[in-house]
């Protein structure tokens, strides 16, 4: 950002507090010029933007309307993609799930796949794009409700995968080609699948990380259609310098997520050199970091070329910096926000007020429109929709939604947490809050787990051992439900119903404690492997270790299925 700019802003918010004054005194102009000399010192400190910041509110709140109210026949906006991120945006405002536009938008994406994928790949040459966003927005709406919706768009995605591991054009004289534009999206959808507990291949995540270390121009940035020496080579090749930000932001980003989906976030030292020395976390498998929550998902030389993509590609965007480009300015924006909110998950470095965000947003200020839209060239209503996305720091809400971990701590999304519920007890069928008697029945606390959004669930999940869960009755709506979490929950309402079952220490619920073993989630599968320790009264159960492979979880479900068999011959499993 521009010192000039930052005086500027200084110099409209003081003349607007001056002029309340009738007649300034000596002392009073004296006061305002130290205050000049002061922002003028220090700029991007005393007034950086944050999402908060009531010029962003501001900008957001007329983009918003604009996009409720825009009834044009936008090319783009009709296209299905389109339709989603003009939904997405309004969902991320406040809007609910019945909102016209996201009602629409849910009808045509599931008029858009019911039809088979060779009939969708003939007919739209960018499918990509609308899978991909597809994808993004569904896992946002709600993951639980559409979650047969979504699990499809993530087959289409895999099936749309290259055999060199990017995304691109399925026709064409591009057909042969990844495509970094296209790929930053399902490589997205993918992340976000995985936070809601869909299982990703995890050989579909490390093909696209593959594809797009090799295809980074060895001087940082990406092209557009990747020029791939092939993936036995250990070396990359020149690639095309086009659009090079937008592009590179794509790249770069989208490393980062696949970063992320396979376990390397926290791995990574933010300020490490260039070199290829691999930090304990990265190396092979059975190599443990003692901080690490999951294993690494990738091999050596691979966790090492993503590494020198990461330092290059950060080199090339300290040296090439804009917020703005001649072409796709809020798709570039959109990507510049992903980029670096993955940037700061996986080498654990949160920036309080970001310089790009400042750039971004006086980039913005600029350029918006007395309706509140922007025009870009994606056409007005999805460039507004992508510059709100922006704005509100879309991909970062995203990762803090899922509760990820970050300097030790877990990220909540902004919510406000109480911290204390030792008061809360289980008394005759009602959650009771001794202090202020309050009172929720199991039900509306098993409705609280259903929906994420409840402040009920925020609340039990911020503390749930202090909870008398072994209070809910046996049999009854309450268990149905709670045994239908831990299939469809998403990984924190999955982790809380597990806890409950267990709690009631009630051998009818063992399937579902040991389906719970096998969850992709560790923390929901840790859950289960205590709960049954606790239900069997085996203190050491049947080993699992608290950062299990695959093959561990699989074992220890047959060892806990060889003991519940012994006890219940009749006993039916969870498949």
């Amino acid at each position: 950002m521009q010192p000039s700019s930052v005086w500027s802003r200084a110099e409209t918010r003081l003349s607007l507090e001056s002029s309340s004054l009738d007649s300034p005194s000596l002392d009073s102009l004296w006061f305002l010029f130290v205050i000049f000399c002061i922002v003028a010192c220090f700029p991007v400190h005393a007034l950086a933007y944050t999402k908060k910041s009531p010029e962003v509110k501001a900008m957001l709140e007329k983009a918003v309307k604009y996009l409720e109210a825009d009834g044009s026949s936008d090319a783009n906006a009709s296209k299905m993609g389109g339709k989603c991120l003009i939904a997405l945006v309004l969902i991320k405002s406040g809007a609910q799930q019945d909102h016209p536009k996201v009602v629409q938008a849910v009808a045509d994406l599931r008029k858009f796949f019911d039809r088979p994928l060779e009939t969708a790949k003939n007919e739209d040459h960018q499918i990509v794009y609308q899978v991909g966003v597809a994808g993004i927005f569904f896992a946002e709406l709600d993951p639980t409700r559409y979650r047969d919706d979504l699990e499809k768009i993530v087959d289409w995605i895999l099936k749309l995968q290259k055999p060199q591991g990017g995304w691109g054009y399925p026709t064409g004289r591009e057909a042969k080609t990844g495509d970094t534009s296209m790929t930053q999206y399902p490589v997205l959808a993918i992340w976000l699948a995985k936070q809601v507990g869909l299982k990703i291949p995890t050989d579909a995540t490390q093909e696209a990380l593959g594809w797009l270390v090799r295809t980074q121009d060895p001087n940082g940035f990406w092209g557009y259609q990747g020029d791939d020496p092939g993936k036995n080579s250990k070396s990359r090749r020149a690639q095309t310098p086009v659009d090079t930000l937008s592009l590179s932001a794509a790249g770069l980003g989208s490393v980062y997520m696949c970063a992320s989906t396979l376990n390397l976030a926290g791995r990574i030292e933010a300020n490490d050199d260039t070199s290829f020395h691999i930090p304990g976390a990265l190396r092979p498998a059975g190599e443990r970091d003692e901080k690490a929550k999951n294993r690494v998902m990738v091999g050596p030389e691979l966790a090492k070329a993503a590494q020198v993509a990461m330092a290059d590609g950060k080199a090339w965007f300290d040296e090439h910096f804009s917020a703005d480009t001649n072409r796709w300015p809020f798709y570039y924006l959109y990507a510049l926000e992903r980029f670096h909110s993955f940037r700061e998950l996986v080498e654990q470095a949160p920036e309080e007020e970001p310089e790009w965000y400042n750039a971004g947003v006086e980039l913005l200020i600029e350029k918006q429109g007395d309706d509140g839209s922007w025009l870009g060239g994606c056409g007005r209503p999805v460039s507004t929709a992508l510059a709100c996305l922006f704005l509100m720091r879309s991909s970062q809400a995203s990762i803090a939604k899922g509760g990820l971990m970050f300097d030790g701590g877990l990220l909540t999304g902004g919510r406000t947490l109480p911290k204390d519920v030792t008061n809360v007890r289980v008394q005759k069928g009602k959650i009771v809050n001794i202090e202020n008697g309050q009172r929720s029945s199991v039900e509306d606390v098993v409705a609280a787990l259903d929906d994420p959004a409840n402040p009920r669930f925020q609340e039990l999940m911020d503390n749930p051992e202090q909870i008398a869960w072994d209070s809910i009755p046996a049999g009854g709506r309450a268990v149905e439900s709670l045994q239908r979490l831990v299939r469809e929950g998403e990984p924190a309402a999955r982790r809380m119903a597990v806890l409950a079952i267990g709690k009631r220490r009630d051998l009818d619920a063992v399937p579902a404690l040991i389906y719970g073993l096998s969850d992709p989630d560790n923390s929901v599968a840790i859950a289960a492997r205590d709960a049954l320790r606790f239900v069997s009264r085996r203190i050491d159960g049947f080993g699992m270790p608290d950062v299990p492979e695959t093959a561990e979880k699989r074992q220890a479900v047959r060892d806990w299925k060889g003991w519940y068999a012994n006890v219940r011959p009749d006993a039916t499993f969870w498949e």
